[in-house]
């Protein structure tokens, strides 16, 4: 039987020994882990040793918490495994040797040797003699590094001189500091990990054994979106995530992953042959200007199976500009083509052409897309809501060459939706429909008024309660608290012959939106006054005036309203029997201030406007006024009907001139 070995440092604690800070060997056949989550120092030898016997099977793990620190006089780390397992380093925390190495890991088996370094891990060798942050020996190396090393005299990785196939994968969050030395067999120089990178190819060196990445073969971009800068002769291959930049390459091998040249618009140059393999995207930036990505290449250019995707930067494009998205300097034809090609834009389409500049680039240019019948895709079929359609639509009859439809044509979908709703003025419509709305404010405080006429003066001090809803106060009989209002000992106010009244009112409250129509924040502010006569019996006829303002704000349009208004009316009301029957007509006269911004990508206009409101309104209700017990009540049925009529204007804007008309109009004309 064999025994594994295992050894646990806590959290927080601090391993020191004069020579080793942890000496672990295991002579049982058995696996040897270490896991150390406290710091550990090795004065004049090793931060950590360990070691297993020379059983088959049998790994070695040595593994560091972040946060913690490892320093050995001569090595940070020192594993050497006997068997034929794994042997396998992971830093999470600093370690650091002293006078030799960071981390030297040896296998006498010939098996694998796994380590990483990880984000926040920095390993160190402080030697100038030719020593190395890591060094392995005695197996093939896979070697991830997401944190720092930094190097000793000889460099920062050294892997075995014997012909093992080595690997290191740099993470975008690595730093290497000191040459990296591969061996003689086929080391992989691989790209990967999460995030964005970036990396100078002239650090390169396949042949002079004077650069950082020294005797690599093999290339490649596994994961994470890579920005390349610098040039090699090296080949490299894409299996996953993104190559960005402007780098130049030797090859380049597109298997799987997406090519991007530049950081916005920008070339790569490949020496040898370009190959987009199926599962490939290459995918290219072009603007209104004329400019694109391109990759010129020297060699061969193979594009079977590949996607191009175009993103196109806002603008106003124009179908006649070509864009050169690959150079083929080579003399050979373009093979094969791509199986997809895909745009960011609604209403345009990219179109691909294999022969042309001067008969082997690839070119690219945008055309219109037509739809099934063979007309231009309406701008309505990328609309959500019927209010997107109706502008999209007004917007479809403009001239093909009018500023203001080339830039809803460049548009993505979700681009082009913002665009109806900004180009909507939504906010005209809103205005009218607060105007009606706030109509209300005004036609109450004139019922309110006759309703207080009909109640008071007729000796019942319970029913002329009722005459709280109007603009004047009334005293009640306190033993009978009718809505609160006079007791017995005081009688029910009489009703004057001639009165002057006066009421304010004010309210905030939202609209809310539905989908179509944005949602609309208002405050209303004012006052009502009249001045009414007993014309008969109980019949009382008056005029009324008053004046309210408005505040209208309709934040998802970006848009505003201030509206001052005047009121104007007359109003009759009586007793019918045991009914009451009140009515009246009002006019009111408003002023409207506008501002609205017309916001979508790659456009914007601020917008102002204003105009006059005619709301007129007619009104009239049958009511019921009784008493049960203690408690007054009046039932009651009322109707009104309201116009509002905007009428015509303009907007001003920086350049046009937008003529709109509301509520029936639906015509929008931009000069």
């Amino acid at each position: 039987t064999t025994t594994n070995l295992t050894v646990t440092t806590g959290a927080g604690t601090k391993v020191e020994g004069g020579r080793r800070g942890m000496f672990l060997i295991n002579y049982d056949g058995g696996a040897v882990k270490v896991i150390a989550n406290g710091d550990v120092t090795g004065k004049t030898s090793d931060g950590i040793y360990a070691r297993n016997s020379d059983n088959t099977g049998t790994d070695l793990t040595v593994t560091t918490a972040a946060g913690t620190t490892v320093i050995g006089g001569k090595y940070g780390i020192r594993a050497r495994n006997n068997g034929s397992g794994v042997l396998d380093i992971t830093t999470n925390g600093d370690v650091t040797g002293t006078n030799f190495d960071g981390i030297f890991a040896r296998h006498y088996s010939g098996g694998p040797i796994n380590i990483t370094v990880g984000p926040a891990s920095t390993v160190t060798s402080n030697s100038l003699d030719p020593r190395f942050a890591i060094i392995t020996l005695g197996g093939a190396t896979n070697l991830t590094v997401a944190g720092t090393l930094n190097g000793g005299g000889g460099g920062a990785v050294k892997f075995d001189g014997s012909e093992f196939n080595n690997r290191l994968e740099l993470r975008p969050t690595a730093t290497i500091n000191g040459n990296v030395l591969a061996g003689p067999g086929t080391d992989t120089l691989a790209f990967g990990g999460t995030g964005a990178g970036t990396f100078d190819l002239a650090k390169i060196d396949t042949s002079t054994k004077m650069g950082q990445f020294q005797e690599f073969e093999k290339f490649e971009v596994d994961s994470g979106e890579w920005s390349f800068t610098g040039d090699t002769t090296a080949p490299f291959t894409v299996t996953g995530g993104t190559v960005k930049g402007t780098g130049t390459f030797g090859d380049l091998t597109v298997n799987g992953g997406t090519v991007a040249p530049g950081n916005s618009i920008g070339t790569f140059t490949v020496i040898g042959a370009f190959t987009l393999a199926a599962g490939a995207v290459y995918e290219v930036e072009v603007n209104a200007a004329g400019q694109s990505d391109k990759v010129i290449v020297n060699g061969t250019v193979n594009l079977t199976g590949a996607t191009l995707r175009v993103l196109a930067a806002n603008g106003n494009y124009k179908t006649s500009t070509e864009y050169t998205i690959i150079e083929n300097d080579g003399s050979d034809a373009v093979v094969g083509k791509f199986s997809q090609v895909t745009s960011s834009l609604a209403f345009l389409t990219p179109t691909v052409v294999y022969n042309g500049g001067d008969g082997n680039d690839v070119v690219l240019n945008l055309e219109r897309i037509f739809g099934p019948g063979g007309s231009p895709l309406s701008f309505c079929s990328v609309a959500n809501t019927s209010n997107q359609c109706n502008v999209a639509k007004a917007l479809d009859q403009f001239p093909t060459n009018n500023a203001l439809f080339l830039a809803v044509l460049n548009q993505t979908a979700e681009g082009a939706r913002q665009a109806f709703d900004a180009l909507s003025g939504e906010i005209h419509a809103t205005v009218a429909g607060t105007l009606a709305d706030d109509s209300r404010y005004v036609r109450e405080a004139v019922l309110g008024r006759l309703m207080q006429a009909n109640v008071t003066g007729g000796g019942n001090s319970q029913v002329a309660a009722l005459a709280a809803a109007g603009p004047q106060v009334a005293s009640l009989d306190s033993n009978a608290m009718a809505l609160g209002y006079g007791g017995k000992s005081l009688s029910a106010p009489a009703a004057s012959p001639l009165a002057f009244w006066t009421q304010g009112f004010g309210a905030w409250g939202d609209f809310n939106g539905d989908g179509n129509a944005a949602t609309a924040d208002r405050d209303l502010g004012g006052f009502i006054s009249g001045m009414d006569a007993n014309i008969g019996g109980s019949w009382r006829a008056g005029l009324a005036t008053g004046a309210s303002f408005s505040n209208v704000d309709v934040d998802a349009r970006y848009s505003s309203a201030d509206v001052e208004s005047y009121h104007l009316g007359g109003y009759l009301g009586g007793m019918a029997g045991s009914f009451a029957l009140r009515g009246g007509g009002m006019w009111a006269w408003s002023d409207s201030d506008t501002a609205r911004a017309v916001v979508f990508p790659g456009f914007f206009e601020r917008q102002t406007a204003s105009y006059d409101a005619d709301t007129g309104q007619l009104f009239g209700e049958v009511a019921y006024p009784t008493q049960m017990g203690g408690i007054a009540l009046e039932p009651f049925g009322g109707l009104a009907f309201v116009s509002v009529d905007t009428g015509t204007f303009r907007e001003r804007v920086g350049r046009d001139i937008v003529e709109g008309m509301l509520p029936g109009g639906g015509e929008m004309r931009r000069d």
